[in-house]
């Protein structure tokens, strides 16, 4: 009776999985295709962080920032593609400026796509994944609103997960070389330019400030500019283009609540100096760790929770959902897995609940508020991911 019971569970449980699958794989597609559809239509914002126009500039011998700070009075710097990235990047996106806008945001979702698809792969084979884990990472993180906001967007945080992938590489110059390219999103930068200084000293900076370094002297030759001035004209516009309103998670906005300190013209400098320093701390806690997967998995993390970032940001947690996954059956797994999953689609879902209460209605893209509690909320859990990771690890 008891064999004739568990055959019957069993053949329940497995209907079960493939309705799973077929659900996922179903709202996955959908997914997809909607962030395509936002990435390649005006009218839904795509690509209008897709740093397109400010390329075209500098392919024309005008410099992006001078132009920005200037007003950009002939809107030539089209919707929110300000730049406020580094030099760099406007020599790799220099490529797309010989397409014309609707081809260049096309292509550039296409291969937004390839590589979220990618990184998910390859960070599956680091961690021996089976094919159905696998598939089921790749079908969850399609789902996920980072994904298709980073897509639709057309914003730069799929180049520098896969820029990350650079810890996997053998050879410890090339590493820290390839992994410099991140610099181009400062947010990124401050607990892996630390982890890399501790790690493998003035060498390990050089190699890894050569990549940025040689898109700044590129981009000063071209433009004929002294370097001098270009040097910190990036960090310029970061700072008249940057608002916390968005930010989901982070100490450096929490701290921009103290309104009382907020008047002072130091005060940005101050909070910045704090974060630098809990950088400082994060990087020395994370080199007691082994293993360039956990590395890259901790400072990813910590970005997230030390300087300012938007939703398509969190796209960069699938390092730690995919050790996650491959850890499954241990309770500190199941727990990150849950955070990661409020963090790519409970949020979202919080929103659709929160506006279908409001105004009785549903609509497709809902626009969020986020509260100082949600943020200070969202940046405990990130604390308890870390940790949580951690003891993966241990």
């Amino acid at each position: 009776m008891n064999d004739f019971i568990n055959i019957l569970l069993n053949k329940f449980n497995k209907k079960l999985i493939i309705l799973f699958f077929i659900f996922i794989i179903i709202f996955s597609l959908i997914s997809i295709s909607h962030a395509l559809r936002i990435a390649n239509t005006s009218a839904l914002g795509g690509g209008i962080d897709f740093q397109f126009s400010p390329s075209v500039l500098f392919m024309d011998k005008i410099n992006p920032y001078e132009y920005f700070l200037e007003g950009n009075n002939d809107n030539k710097i089209m919707y929110a593609q300000w730049p406020s990235y580094a030099h760099l990047t406007y020599i790799l996106f220099a490529p797309f400026t010989f397409l014309d806008w609707e081809n260049a945001r096309l292509l550039w979702s296409i291969i937004n796509l390839f590589i979220a698809f990618f990184c998910v792969v390859l960070l599956s084979n680091q961690k021996k994944l089976s094919g159905i884990k696998i598939l089921l990472a790749c079908l969850l993180f399609s789902c996920s609103t980072p994904f298709r906001n980073c897509i639709g967007t057309g914003n730069q945080a799929f180049l520098i997960l896969f820029v990350f992938l650079s810890f996997f590489l053998a050879s410890q110059n090339k590493k820290n070389f390839f992994l410099g390219v991140s610099f181009i999103k400062y947010t990124f930068s401050p607990v892996l330019v630390f982890f890399i200084y501790f790690k493998n000293g003035i060498k390990g900076l050089f190699f890894c400030s050569l990549s940025c370094v040689f898109g700044w002297f590129i981009f000063s030759y071209y433009l004929d500019q002294n370097i001098f001035e270009t040097l910190i004209q990036p960090l310029n516009v970061a700072l008249v283009a940057f608002t916390q309103d968005h930010a989901r998670s982070d100490i450096f906005t929490i701290i921009g609540y103290f309104n009382y300190f907020s008047n002072s013209i130091y005060f940005d400098l101050a909070r910045a100096l704090i974060v630098i320093f809990f950088s400082i701390l994060v990087s020395k806690d994370i080199l007691k760790i082994n293993g360039n997967f956990n590395h890259l998995n901790l400072i990813l993390i910590s970005s997230l929770f030390l300087f300012p970032h938007l939703m398509y940001d969190f796209i960069v947690l699938l390092p730690a959902f995919i050790n996650s996954l491959s850890k499954i059956r241990l309770l500190s797994a199941k727990l990150s897995l849950l955070i990661i999953l409020y963090f790519w689609i409970g949020i979202r879902l919080i929103d659709y609940i929160l506006y279908f209460v409001q105004n009785e209605n549903l609509i497709l893209s809902p626009i969020s508020t986020i509260s100082q509690f949600q943020v200070a909320m969202n940046f405990l859990l990130l604390l308890i991911l870390y940790y949580q990771n951690k003891k993966l690890v241990l």
